[in-house]
């Protein structure tokens, strides 16, 4: 028995590249939402401003993390963050998020593609 021909496949690239930006848009976002909430549990806390101002002035969608106040350059780069209303402020408190938090953002990562957390 012999068994010719071909087999052609087609697919629709412009609705399957919609479907990866589609899926890059809410991955990144899902991602930046954890990232900022990781960050600012290192945070300084004083009125509680500079993390709002972290929600406010964040892009989610491009995966942009933002801090505006008038201090939070000052704050994240210098000085010694009061401890009295958040125990675990620190300086670079984006920096420390990154450090502490990157295999979970990995793992979250490879399960919103289909992997396995042991990858």
């Amino acid at each position: 028995m012999s068994l010719t021909g071909s087999v052609e496949v087609r697919t629709n690239r412009a609705d399957l590249l919609v479907k990866v930006k589609e899926f890059c848009a809410t991955g990144t976002e899902i991602i930046t939402h954890e990232f900022l909430d990781d960050a600012n549990f290192y945070a300084r806390v004083q009125s509680g401003e500079l993390m709002n101002s972290g929600i406010r002035y964040t892009d989610f969608k491009n995966g942009i993390v933002r801090w505006r106040t008038p201090y939070a350059r000052r704050v994240y780069y210098t000085g010694f963050p009061r401890k009295n209303k958040n125990i675990n402020a620190s300086i670079l408190w984006a920096e420390r998020a990154r450090k502490e938090n990157s295999e979970k953002y990995k793992r979250m990562l490879q399960k919103m593609v289909g992997g396995t957390e042991d990858a």
